[in-house]
């Protein structure tokens, strides 16, 4: 079967927002495209990310707070905007963010980590984030709620409620209940 590249682009949901700005020429379709041999390199994958692990690390001003995802994962403007107003709905007005190596140094009531991999590499584990969430897990003398990171949250909307209930026992050890 033939797929031109409009076809491709509309199975994935891309098409009419994603168009290009001048066509191709010729237009070639999928079947007709050369075929490209991956390369045959074994890493492992936990071994790299181990290597450079950096996080982002937005920290209310009264270090009460503490939010952490992988530096690599750097917010678009839609995530940054959920992100926004995750702060916005815990009363969170003014924030620092800095990028760190370590979170041994991160002075907070409550650490939130977003994300599967952010949080399977703080705590040194391979559990799925379903695993981990809706627990709190100590870090050095801080508590640890692991939760969903904001690109989950927008690919699937039925996280964000699950996110909230996260962020509402982060809540209850802010508020000690």
């Amino acid at each position: 079967m033939d797929m031109t590249r409009e076809d491709v682009l509309r199975e994935l949901e891309l098409f009419p927002v994603w168009k290009l700005r001048a066509p191709l020429k010729p237009e070639v379709t999928i079947s007709q495209a050369p075929a490209i041999e991956a390369p045959a390199v074994e890493v492992e994958i936990a071994a790299v990310l181990a290597e450079a692990v950096r996080y982002t690390c937005t920290i209310s001003d009264d270090k009460t707070w503490a939010f952490v995802w992988p530096a690599s994962l750097i917010l678009p403007a839609s995530q940054s905007t959920l992100f926004s107003n995750i702060l916005v709905a815990l009363k969170i007005s003014k924030t620092n963010e800095s990028e760190i190596e370590s979170l041994a140094n991160v002075e907070a009531s409550v650490i939130i980590v977003m994300g599967e991999i952010a949080a399977q590499q703080v705590l040194n584990t391979t559990e799925p984030i379903e695993t981990l969430r809706e627990k709190t897990h100590q870090l050095m003398s801080a508590p640890l709620i692991v939760t969903y990171h904001p690109s989950d949250m927008l690919q699937d909307l039925q996280l964000k409620a699950k996110t909230w209930e996260d962020l509402c026992l982060a809540k209850r050890i802010v508020q000690g209940i």
